[in-house]
């Protein structure tokens, strides 16, 4: 991650079909913070959303740099 400080969101869910599914869900809830707290960038070089599986030890992560994140929420308005 090139040196920079990451926010690390760890969150818990139901056991997810396949990776697609998990990973919109990373992506919803990464897009949902940065919208929230725009000023998350005045810290973080971005955002790392960890699913972790209720009841196993499966995880998913997804990590997405500051830029992407405003060019998508950008994109999304």
């Amino acid at each position: 991650m090139n040196g920079k400080l990451y926010l690390v969101i760890i969150h818990g869910v139901d056991p997810w079909k396949d990776s697609k599914e998990v990973e919109r869900k990373n992506q919803a809830l990464i897009q949902a913070v940065a919208k929230r707290f725009p000023e998350y960038s005045d810290i973080f070089g971005g955002i790392v959303a960890q699913t972790v599986e209720r009841g196993s030890d499966k995880g998913w992560n997804t990590v997405e740099d500051k830029a992407s994140i405003q060019s998508s929420v950008a994109n999304s308005k």
